[in-house]
């Protein structure tokens, strides 16, 4: 009798031992999953692809891979005489094929990179927020630094597109 409830106790230990080590096993993996946000994004606002790279050790710049040259908010946003255009042409947006925003982001926490945007063509600048939430996701927030125009926020929603994907050609030299 004694012995059954020694081993019972035994087994119970083994138990909440290995039910333990497994959940520190778990909680360890999942610290080390990190997602690398290099790459091509495809935006949901404006219809282009961006591609992010690191151009310094902790730090991600960006330019314009693709563009729908059909997009004339994206001349409105990034068009240096955006302002004084009435009439904006396919031509001014492919002028920004290859444009590298003023932006740059650092990692803060895992998955999560914060930075700032300058938009020259609204002539703001806006606080970044790209929180990676799997390898092929990002959900992006643009805040203006303005207090004047702090309720103007953007969030939307980033894929991520592959290399060579025909729909997506680059569109640079």
């Amino acid at each position: 009798m004694v012995n059954n409830i020694m081993k019972k106790k035994m087994i119970g230990l083994s138990l909440m031992f290995f039910l333990v080590a497994s959940s520190n096993l778990a909680a360890d993996g999942a610290s080390k999953d990190k997602f690398d946000p290099s790459g091509l994004w495809k935006t949901q606002y404006l219809d282009t692809v961006v591609e992010i790279t690191k151009c310094k050790q902790d730090e991600y710049c960006s330019k314009i891979y693709w563009l729908n040259d059909k997009d004339k908010n994206i001349y409105r946003w990034y068009g240096k005489d955006a302002k004084n255009k009435t009439n904006i042409s396919k031509a001014d947006v492919r002028t920004l094929c290859d444009y590298k925003p003023n932006m740059s982001v650092t990692g803060n926490g895992e998955n999560r990179w914060q930075g700032n945007l300058y938009v020259p063509g609204l002539n703001m600048r806006l606080k970044m927020d790209i929180n990676q939430t799997d390898n092929n996701t990002a959900i992006v927030k643009g805040t203006p630094k303005s207090r004047f125009l702090s309720w103007y926020k953007k969030t939307e929603t980033w894929k991520r597109v592959q290399y060579g994907d025909k729909k997506y050609p680059y569109c640079g030299k």
